[in-house]
């Protein structure tokens, strides 16, 4: 709400409506960031199946829709890294492909996830009706549905990625968030490093022993 607030009063400067920005240089309190929570491959299974859950074969993040008092808000994303594209799966793509025939709107710029009337999903509405249902259905309660953006940064570094290629698919705007927020999910990958290294090791022994024995002196 502060960081809001702090942008809604520096458009305020801008437009020379108030001298200063009443909210900047504010000490906030420390926050208590919640424990993340991370499914398995199997759980998302298991979710998936007590709910719908599908997307498109490249998404193209450009736009934000939040419920601010009621009101459904259009925007650009917070930042920059926030507009991205994102290629899914194809087992992914294909489920979207079938939803998209059956429930989306038709119009080029129509929703892919609609409300039973056929408007934007309420994020209150949907919790209630949908969500909790599911996570009770699927043996996962208390799961946030921000848990789900965590949980796929976990299968992206199971299945190999880099810093970098999470950095950009989640949107983040520095590397050093990336780390700091699932740098506890490396270890594996260092693991999986140090074996490719070894393969390269033993490649490099067979092909050129004299080459390899100098590098490593």
């Amino acid at each position: 709400m502060h960081q809001a607030l702090r942008r809604i009063l520096n458009g305020a400067v801008r437009a020379e409506l108030i001298r200063r920005n009443i909210a900047a240089g504010v000490e906030l309190p420390v926050v208590r960031s919640q424990k993340m929570r991370f499914l398995t491959a199997e759980q998302v299974q298991d979710l998936e199946a007590a709910r719908r859950i599908d997307m498109a074969g490249t998404v193209r993040i450009e736009e934000t829709c939040v419920e601010v008092a009621g009101e459904l808000v259009w925007g650009a994303p917070k930042t920059e890294a926030g507009r991205r594209s994102v290629v899914l799966p194809s087992f992914v793509a294909r489920a979207l492909r079938d939803h998209q025939a059956e429930y989306s709107q038709p119009r080029p710029d129509g929703l892919v996830f609609t409300a039973p009337e056929g408007g934007p999903l309420r994020r209150s509405n949907y919790r209630q009706k949908v969500w909790l249902p599911a996570i009770a259905r699927a043996g996962l309660d208390g799961l946030r549905f921000h848990d789900l953006r965590h949980t796929a940064v976990a299968l992206w570094i199971a299945a190999g990625a880099n810093v970098l290629e999470v950095k950009q698919r989640a949107g983040h705007t520095r590397s050093t968030f990336t780390l700091d927020r699932y740098g506890h999910l490396f270890p594996n990958a260092d693991e999986g490093l140090a074996s490719r290294l070894d393969d390269l090791y033993g490649r490099r022994g067979s092909d050129g022993a004299g080459d390899v024995r100098r590098m490593s002196s």
